[in-house]
Order: C-alpha cells, then structure tokens, then sequence
C-alpha cells in the first residue's frame, strides 16, 4: 500500500471548514452504508415486485392486516410480510389453497405467540399449494407451523423455537406436515420442542434436506411416512436425533425410507417430554428405526451419541400386544405385498411391527 500523500500547504487550505467537511463525509458514508444493506425498506429482501401474481404486503408487525389478509385472501396468492415481531394473539389460520407465506428472513420477520393465551398452533393450514418461507414462528403454544391434508407444501429458510429450554410445557411440534403428499422442508431450524422439533407424519413423497434440528426431544421424525429422502441435515443436542418409526392402527404403512449423508451427534439432551412414547426415549440415542419397512441408512456421520447410534428396533418394544398392530388389507395407503408383512388374524388382516 502507498503512503498517503501529504496535505498541500499554503493557501490552498485556508477556507476548508473541516467540521462540515467532516459531518459531510459522515453522512454520505452511512448514506452508502444504508443503501448497500437495504437500509430501512421493510421489504428488502422479498417484495410484490418478485411476483407475478396476485400480492399483498403487509407491514412489519401489523397483526391486525395480516389477519384481515389471511381472512380474506384468494386463491393463488402471496403474502408478503416485511421486517419487524408481529405480536399475534391467535392462529394465523389458512384454508385456502395456492397461499404463499412469506417474511425477509429467519431473522428479521417473526411471528411471536408468548402473549398468545389460547391453545393454538402458530400457523395452522390445510390447503393445497402452501409455502412458508424466510421467518420465524416463536412460542407457539402448541405446534409451531401445522400443515395437514394438503397436496404440495414447502418449508423454506423458516425457524421454529420456543424461547424456555428443556421445557415440557412448549409446544409438541416445530415444523409438522402431517397427513400430507409432495413435501419440502429445506434449509430450516427447528429448536426446543418438547416431542419432535421437525415430524414429518403420515405423509407420502417427502423431501427434507439442510435443515438443523436441535435442543429437541427428538430432533427430526418421519412416522408412517411413504417415499421419504431424509438428507443433509444436522441434528445436535437433541434427546435423539434422527429417528423413523410406525405407530399401531395407521393405513399407512411406512415404507421406503432413505437417511443419508446427515450430521447425527452430540444427541444427550435431557429428555423434557410431558408424556406418551417419546418420553421414553434413552438420553443419548443417534438413530433407531422402528417397525417401518424398507428404510435405508447410509453414509451419516455418528459422533458422541451416549446411549447409541443406530438402534433398529421392533414395533412391540411400544405396543406389546400384537392386535394393536392389526390393519385390514382393504384399508391400506398403496401396495403392501411385497413389504413382509405378517398375517394377521383372518385372511383379509395383516400385522405391521
């Protein structure tokens, strides 16, 4: 680097005022500085100008407009909801497909529920076509982000979280699609859930990749799940980390499961469940597969998980009496022939653990 040349001398500097000289150099620096970063826009990150068709943006932290929004919104449309906390006092509730949810970022668009009083979820939907992106759901009273009988949903850069840690009392579930078909959840966090922080549940062709899940009772569950790829993920500090299971009397039998290339370590989480089969779960368990069929393990990283890595169990270890696991084969979600599965009772019944 070449020194700094020196001030010219003489008269050339005597009528330089160097207090506004200063105060001006200070203003176009952070004039430069704003513009660079986005400054004050609300809507940096992502705008109706980013979409093509019908928009809404809605203001950081005006509850009473995105609820107005979501009331009222029409089919195939975004929303779009600029920086700042939105204190909600109830569900933000959507029932009408082809919805867009979108923040600025985990970081800068939250959706708080601490002053919520009712037993709700955060973000409740059942409708086809949903994606959430780019915010967070904080506090939720039950589960954070709920998705259920719906056909394409995606999860993206999005964050659930309970600020209490170890706490039985926060909600159940983080990122929960449930009785679902063509799922996505990419690039997210789930944190602190007292049962699953992402539980992928009765949902068939699944996707869930990049996405951290920790401080959890278990970190990332794929129950009674059909055609699932489960990749890239990182669950730590979890009770357990990545865990695939069936739990009796559900038509959907798990099957064709694929757990590669994940992060599964440092899972000795103190095990904060309120109740029920999670809260059996050892302090120190990586992985366990338990009575699904066909699932694949395969190319993971396993570190400093105290109790086990990887644990394959049967269904009868939570549901000992073999009944409990009777499906009528008229009722079963595809084709279950070439799955193993054992008779059941009569000739038209199957077991499954």
């Amino acid at each position: 680097m070449q020194a700094a040349p020196s001030a010219p001398e003489g008269p050339h500097m005597t009528n330089v005022n160097f207090a506004s000289l200063s105060a001006s150099i200070s203003i176009a620096l952070s004039s430069a500085s704003l513009a660079a970063c986005g400054g004050d826009d609300p809507f940096a990150t992502n705008s109706c100008s980013d979409v093509a068709t019908t928009c809404v943006q809605i203001g950081g932290g005006d509850v009473d407009a995105l609820q107005n929004a979501v009331n009222s919104v029409e089919p195939n449309t975004t929303i779009i909801l600029g920086s700042g906390r939105f204190v909600m006092t109830n569900s933000l509730t959507i029932r009408t497909d082809g919805i867009h949810l979108i923040g600025q970022g985990i970081d800068e668009t939250t959706l708080d529920y601490a002053e919520t009083t009712a037993q709700v979820n955060g973000v409740d939907v059942q409708s086809d076509d949903f994606l959430v992106q780019d915010l967070t759901v904080l506090d939720a009273p039950k589960d954070g982000i709920r998705v259920e009988d719906s056909d394409g949903v995606v999860f993206r850069r999005i964050r659930t979280s309970w600020t209490a840690v170890s706490d039985p009392t926060n909600g159940a579930y983080g990122i929960y699609p449930v009785k679902s078909k063509r799922v996505l959840v990419e690039d997210s966090r789930a944190e602190n859930a007292s049962d699953a922080g992402l539980y992928v549940g009765q949902c068939e062709h699944v996707i869930v990749r990049n996405n951290v899940v920790a401080g959890n009772v278990a970190g990332l569950e794929i129950e009674n799940t059909q055609y699932a790829d489960v990749y890239g993920n990182t669950a730590e500090d979890n009770t357990a980390g990545i865990v695939v299971f069936d739990l009796p009397g559900n038509p959907i039998v798990g099957r064709d499961v694929k757990l590669r290339d994940n992060i599964i370590r440092n899972n000795n989480h103190i095990n904060f469940a309120p109740g029920g089969t999670v809260a059996v779960i050892p302090v120190g368990t990586g992985t366990f597969a338990m009575a699904s069929r066909r699932v694949e393990i395969t190319g993971n990283t396993y570190e400093n998980n105290n109790t086990g890595d990887i644990a394959l169990l049967s269904g009868l270890i939570v549901e000992s009496d073999e009944a409990r696991w009777e499906l009528a084969t008229a009722s079963l979600n595809g084709t279950w022939e070439d799955l193993g599965l054992a008779a059941g009772a009569t000739a038209a019944t199957i077991t499954n653990f």
